[in-house]
C-alpha cells in the first residue's frame, strides 16, 4: 500500500466570505487507489468520494476534490476538514470559513 502522495498540501487556511459570495475549500488529491475522500463540517459528513452526502444545492465538489460552497449564509461559518483513512489513521486538510 502506497502512503505517501494522497494529499497534496494545503496549508490550514480561514477563508473570509461574505453573505451570497461563493467559496472554494482546496484539497487536491492523487494517487487515491482506492480509498475514500470525505469532507466534513464539524463531525458531519458532506461528502463521500464523488457523492455529495449533505443534500444542499449551494454545496458542490470540483474534479479535484475541492469544496465549493455557494451563496454563503451564517450557518456556513466553521471548519470543515478534507480527510482520507489511511492504515486506521486520518490524513486530513482542515479550513476555517468566516465572515
Amino acid at each position: 500500500m502506497k502512503e505517501n502522495n494522497i494529499l497534496t498540501v494545503h496549508l490550514f487556511q480561514i477563508i473570509r466570505a461574505k453573505q451570497g459570495e461563493t467559496v472554494v475549500l482546496p484539497c487536491q488529491s492523487i494517487n487515491l487507489d482506492g480509498f475514500v475522500l470525505v469532507w466534513k463540517q464539524a463531525n458531519r459528513v458532506l461528502s463521500a468520494g464523488t457523492l455529495v452526502v449533505r443534500k444542499d444545492p449551494r454545496i458542490s465538489l470540483r474534479p479535484d476534490y475541492s469544496l465549493e460552497l455557494s451563496d454563503i449564509t451564517p450557518d456556513d461559518q466553521g471548519v470543515y476538514k478534507c480527510e482520507i483513512e489511511l492504515g486506521g489513521k486520518a490524513i486530513s486538510v482542515q479550513h476555517t470559513v468566516s465572515s
